[in-house]
């Protein structure tokens, strides 16, 4: 059971749609070239399988959408 100290984590594929359907690319891009942009959790060794914090890129959306209303 998830308690609600616990993170959770978003697989690359929910957040390329939460960022309206972007490319595998575009996130890799986000990723790498993006200072502020969350950087995901290696879930193997071999970093294959990642995540992405959820309360990370809920924080980075909204801090882009401020950005946006105050110009």
């Amino acid at each position: 059971m998830n308690s609600s100290n616990e993170p959770k984590y978003i697989r690359p594929k929910e957040v390329r749609v939460m960022l309206g359907g972007i490319s595998a690319a575009t996130l890799w891009r986000y990723t790498t070239q993006t200072d502020d942009f969350p950087k995901p959790i290696k879930l193997t060794k071999n970093g294959r399988a990642v995540a992405y914090n959820a309360k990370e890129l809920e924080d980075y959306l909204n801090s882009k959408c401020l950005e946006r209303h105050n110009g």
